[in-house]
């Protein structure tokens, strides 16, 4: 499979962050990283660790695009559970 292929295949997997199917998931800006943004959670209070930068950096531009809410900070009195992405 191409990886332009690979990477559409890897962007239907994470739908449910952006589609509603799975509630709270959100953009908190990281200037630091592709994309300009980490995915949050902010009713569970976890991050989605994406390892992959070109990954992270077309779910930030989906995310965005489907009207996903931006954070400019994490939610006060958060403790944050890290989770890592399946790329």
């Amino acid at each position: 499979m191409s990886e332009k292929l690979q990477l559409m295949s890897n962007l239907e997997k994470y739908r449910y962050l952006w589609d509603g199917g799975d509630k709270g998931w959100v953009l908190l800006r990281a200037p630091e990283l592709p994309g300009g943004y980490c995915v949050f959670n902010k009713v569970r209070s976890v991050l989605l660790l994406v390892e992959s930068s070109e990954l992270n950096l077309q779910l930030c531009k989906r995310m965005r695009n489907a009207g996903c809410e931006v954070l400019e900070d994490q939610p006060k009195g958060a403790t944050v559970q890290v989770h890592r992405s399946e790329s």
